[in-house]
């Protein structure tokens, strides 16, 4: 009984954790961010293919959920 509880304890904890971690990153600043990088590469003159545009996106998440986390 004692190493289920622990267990279930353990995986509440680690969930809890993400959790915490995901709230740091404050998800509705890091959308707009990353929306305002799509637009711009919208509305950009030149044309970037899938794959740049997709690692772009996710660098700029990657960016602003450190920010968010470290403010």
């Amino acid at each position: 009984m004692y190493k289920t509880t622990f267990a279930n304890y353990q995986k509440s904890k680690n969930i809890l954790v993400l959790k915490n971690f995901y709230n740091l990153m404050k998800p509705r600043v890091m959308s707009l961010v990353v929306f305002t990088a799509f637009v711009g590469l919208i509305i950009s003159n030149k044309q970037v293919d899938f794959l740049t545009s997709a690692l772009g996106l996710f660098f700029v998440a990657l960016g602003a959920g450190a920010a968010g986390a470290l403010n």
